[in-house]
């Protein structure tokens, strides 16, 4: 997610904590996995920080900057932004988002059709939608209605 983040943003560099190198400045700094940065790096963010070095800092890690093993002075000033924890979709949330990208894309999804592809597909949303996509290209082209028949043969491969 910060990837498309940092490639939809202008100017925006996509670091991953342990990359850090702490000479970076200027533009938007996207940090991949802070609770990697060592603690030199660790120091040169904070400074970075307060020298407000970047006009945008955006940083993930895999818990709330107070739960992290970052020096303290670092992890508050990181809580001084916004935070927000980002959870794995249920199967129902899932399914609910697979119909709304069908609806965006102009055809309704049936009950049938999400369950065999959160079942028999890979279950991460990019490759679920990537594969809806492909679906709804498939059903164009061949000019058959969106079925459990029609997925299986338009997306053999992609199942196996």
């Amino acid at each position: 997610m910060l990837k498309a983040f940092a490639q939809a943003r202008e100017g925006a560099r996509f670091v991953r904590g342990e990359d850090y190198l702490g000479t970076e400045s200027g533009g938007v700094l996207v940090l991949d996995d802070a609770e990697r940065l060592g603690e030199a790096r660790q120091v040169a963010l904070f400074n970075a920080f307060n020298e407000r070095a970047f006009e945008l800092i955006v940083v993930s890690a895999h818990a709330a900057p107070r739960d992290v093993a970052l020096r303290r002075d670092l992890a508050t000033r990181l809580a001084t932004g916004l935070t927000y924890r980002l959870l794995a979709l249920t199967d129902d949330e899932k399914h609910h988002a697979l119909a709304a990208h069908a609806r965006a894309r102009g055809f309704a999804l049936s009950d049938e059709v999400a369950a065999y592809l959160l079942t028999h597909a890979r279950r991460d949303m990019p490759s679920l939608v990537q594969a809806l996509d492909a679906l709804d290209r498939y059903s164009l082209e061949t000019g058959r209605a969106i079925t459990v028949p029609l997925l299986k043969a338009a997306l053999q491969p992609e199942l196996t």
